[in-house]
């Protein structure tokens, strides 16, 4: 899946009116296509590969077996850091492109469509971050392996697969969420409808001259 394709389904989904995006609205798609998009940051899951593949030296040991090496541990820890950095960038962009198009739909300004930042959008955006981390805990040799070397294999794989598994739980939940929520057009017309304001009667010229 995608980091990109993950933002843009929430930012469908909030778009669409409410308890629609699974069946009549796009993206049209139950909760599970969220759930695999949140946890597989094709992106930089691709680039991690790549970049591994530059930054390591393959050889063998004395019975035969593949070795690869990173001669500069260093540029993993980097590799490691920014690759989670770049995993939050690219779902707010995801959700930014996508909310903007849903918003000139509507005839709304790009600028009135929903903020990533706001309301549940910061825990969205951790969720591709945080599955890259799982990811790079079930790869050996990863990334991760700049920060956390001397964690035992066994021990990166229960962490990774009891993470996951929480991870997909709240993409769930925050996928139900944004299927729930009220979209911003909804909104901005209820804003619009005010209630007339009393008026108050004015005392007559006659009746004030007579006082």
């Amino acid at each position: 899946m995608s980091t990109l394709v993950y933002g843009a389904l929430n930012a469908q989904r909030k778009a669409a009116p409410k308890g629609k995006s699974k069946a009549e609205e796009p993206p049209a798609f139950g909760s599970y296509l969220d759930i695999v998009a949140a946890l597989v940051p094709a992106e930089i899951l691709a680039v991690n590969v790549a970049l591994l593949q530059k930054l390591s030296d393959s050889s063998t040991n004395k019975g035969g077996d593949p070795v690869t090496k990173v001669p500069n541990p260093s540029d993993l820890k980097l590799v490691f850091w920014l690759s989670i950095v770049v995993s939050i960038f690219l779902y707010l962009i995801g959700e930014w492109t996508r909310a903007r198009t849903e918003a000139e739909k509507v005839g709304k300004s790009v600028t009135g469509g929903r903020k990533p930042w706001k309301e549940w959008s910061w825990m969205r955006a951790l969720i591709p971050g945080a599955a890259y981390v799982v990811w790079a805990m079930l790869e050996q040799p990863s990334a991760f392996d700049g920060v956390a070397n001397d964690l035992a294999e066994g021990t990166r794989l229960v962490i990774a697969v009891f993470a996951a598994l929480v991870l997909a739980g709240v993409a769930k939940v925050l996928s139900d969420q944004a299927d729930d929520a009220e979209p911003d057009a909804a909104k901005t017309r209820r804003r619009r409808v005010r209630k007339p304001k009393p008026t108050v009667d004015q005392p007559s010229a006659t009746a004030t001259g007579k006082s």
